[in-house]
Formats: C-alpha cells, structure tokens, sequence
C-alpha cells in the first residue's frame, strides 16, 4: 500500500500560511518592544505573501499612528475597512487616524460605524467617542471666533 501525500499546492499554501503568522507574531512583538520600524517591516512582509489579511493592514496602522505617520495610517486603515468591512477595530483604527489627520467628522462617523459592529466596545464609547465630539466642539468654538474676526476685520477695513 502506497502512502499518499498531500498535493505540493496543498503543502505550499500551509507553509505560505504558517510564514504570514510567523511575520505577524515577529510584527506584534516587535510592537510590544518599541521597535516600531521592524514591526512595519514584518507586518510588510506579511503584506507580501497575503494581501487579503485585514489584521495586517490594521495593526501597521496602528504602528504609523505611533510613530505620528498619519497619513499611512490611514492609507492602511482604509485598506484593512476595505477587506473586513464588517469589523468594527477596523473602523475604529481609521477613526483614530482621521483625529490624527484632523478630519473630524470623518472620524465620528467611523466611530459610530464601529460602535454599529462592535456595540459593547466600551472604549470606543466611553473614550475614543467623547474625545472626538470634545474636538468638534473645541473646532466649532474655534471656527465661531475665527467667522467673527474675519467679519470684525472687514468692517474696520470698509470703516478706513
């Protein structure tokens, strides 16, 4: 009796598999050190053996935001929405990122659409939520006294 043996497609795909968590694992630990730029590295490296993994994409959002990279943060964030629009730590990293980014509304409404997949997230509720509705009141403040010196500016101009 002959043993059979998987297909090598089989067995190229496991150890494809194995290689992605293997540089997930290193991403993720690298993080825990501090050592944000070999986690980006991994978690890149992961990227280019699977591209279909939104975790990947998510935790090297949340590796750009530390290091103050807003702008790849959300670029990865987007991505990892794009792949797993049904999880709400997707939508709350990409929130996060928009603060960063100052696009405010933005960040509520990703906030809200976490919230929608994830309702018990008590920290999105309870922290990320109320930071970012202080923020739209501290701009809507702002953006008052800036309407009223803008018009105090034109009458004394008009009055000269």
């Amino acid at each position: 009796m002959e043993i059979s043996h998987p297909p090598k497609r089989l067995n190229k795909r496991r150890d494809n598999t194995k290689r992605i968590e293997i540089h997930k694992q290193e991403g993720i630990k690298s993080a825990e050190k501090g050592e944000l730029e070999t986690a980006i590295e991994s978690f890149e490296n992961a990227i280019k053996l699977s591209t279909h993994d939104s975790s990947i994409f998510e935790m090297k959002s949340q590796i750009h935001l530390k290091l103050n990279q807003v702008y790849p943060a959300i670029k990865e964030a987007h991505k990892s929405v794009e792949l797993s629009p049904n999880w709400g730590t997707a939508y709350q990293t990409l929130a996060r990122a928009q603060l960063g980014y100052g696009e405010l509304d933005l960040a509520l409404k990703n906030f809200q659409k976490c919230l929608h997949y994830e309702p018990d997230n008590t920290e999105v509720r309870e922290e990320d939520l109320s930071w970012c509705l202080e923020l739209l009141e501290q701009k809507k403040i702002l953006d008052s006294r800036i309407k009223f010196q803008s018009e105090m500016a034109i009458e004394l101009k008009s009055e000269s």
